[in-house]
């Protein structure tokens, strides 16, 4: 079923739509993350951050260190991040 199809059905838009699948699909991966997959995350996280960040202010053109990207993507985050 295409999403014309199911936004048709239910009389919404497409967007609304497939953003409330987005959101619901989100949610169940929240409920269904575990302690295991938590440390793995955070892991992860510490080992790779600072070539995440370096990525980030190569893509942006500037010289910054991964500790001032990653406060300001927090600061943003508690802002909604919408661009």
């Amino acid at each position: 079923m295409s999403w014309d199809q199911i936004s048709k059905a239910l009389g919404k838009n497409q967007t609304t739509c497939r953003m409330h699948l987005k959101s619901l699909e989100e949610k169940a991966t929240m409920a269904a993350w575990s302690e295991d997959m938590e440390l793995a995350f955070k892991q992860s996280y510490q080992k790779t951050k600072g070539e995440i960040w370096k990525i980030v202010a190569m893509d942006m053109g500037y010289n910054c260190t991964w500790a001032v990207l990653e406060n300001k993507a927090f600061e943003l985050g508690k802002k909604g991040l919408k661009v």
